[in-house]
């Protein structure tokens, strides 16, 4: 399977996840795993929203992978206005009931073929940067380039790789099968219909080394276990 094939299974596959996918994030049905579990995770989440908190103001934010709306809400609150992109209409609608009432728009469209003459204070992005394929990584990273005002920020959150702390604690069952290899992950649905997806976990010093070749400053930090986030500006360092 090509680049091209591996993007347009991994937009079929969030199409038909979009009804399921809320349970990964509460960890509810096939992904409870027990009550400390749980109560890790939501205190997991709850150091990411501590951490988008922490960057306010963010302006006028462009959210690329907008998913179901569980990062959406996160931002809105600290934004002057968010543009919520994604391929998956079905994932938009319930990002909509999510964020009613809120300053968010909605575009349904490829990420990779999405062209814009607006510029934003801040791009966003939650659990995307991971299914960004390498061959793809640098174009993705121009274009967040082209949609930032000079000085903006992009911002990130991700998996961490399942190794450690974060993979010791799951108890449960999994519906992804990870071919590091490769760089992809194969899903399963809850009606047992198998997906190929990309999936490139990032180290943070090696995601700052990267992103350096590519003119970018970046200081990539981690929760306590599950999660990666980031913030990356380009040409000077963050701190100046």
């Amino acid at each position: 399977m090509d680049v091209e094939e591996l993007l347009a299974e991994q937009i079929a596959y969030y199409r038909a996840r979009a009804p399921e996918y809320d349970d990964w994030w509460e960890r509810r049905d096939r992904y409870y795993q027990g009550p400390e579990f749980f109560e890790w995770w939501r205190a997991e989440i709850d150091s990411v929203a501590r951490w988008f908190k922490g960057l306010a103001p963010l302006g006028a934010v462009l959210e690329i992978a907008a998913g179901t709306g569980n990062i959406t809400r996160l931002l809105a609150p600290h934004a002057d206005s968010v543009l919520a992109l994604d391929s998956s209409t079905e994932t938009l609608e319930i990002n909509a009931v999510k964020t009613a009432g809120m300053s968010v728009e909605y575009v349904a469209a490829d990420i990779f073929a999405w062209e814009s003459d607006r510029r934003f204070d801040t791009v966003a992005f939650g659990f995307w940067l991971s299914h960004v394929p390498e061959a793809r990584f640098e174009q993705y990273w121009g274009k967040v380039a082209r949609w930032l005002v000079p000085g903006g920020r992009a911002v990130f959150v991700d998996n961490r790789p399942p190794d450690g702390d974060w993979f010791e604690r799951r108890t449960g069952n999994t519906d992804a099968v990870y071919d590091s290899s490769r760089g992809t992950s194969q899903r399963t649905l809850r009606d047992g219909h198998s997906f190929d997806i990309v999936k490139v976990f990032w180290e943070p010093d090696v995601l700052e080394h990267r992103l350096r070749t590519l003119g970018w400053q970046a200081q990539v930090g981690r929760t306590s276990g599950a999660f990666i986030h980031g913030v990356a500006t380009l040409g000077h360092s963050i701190s100046e």
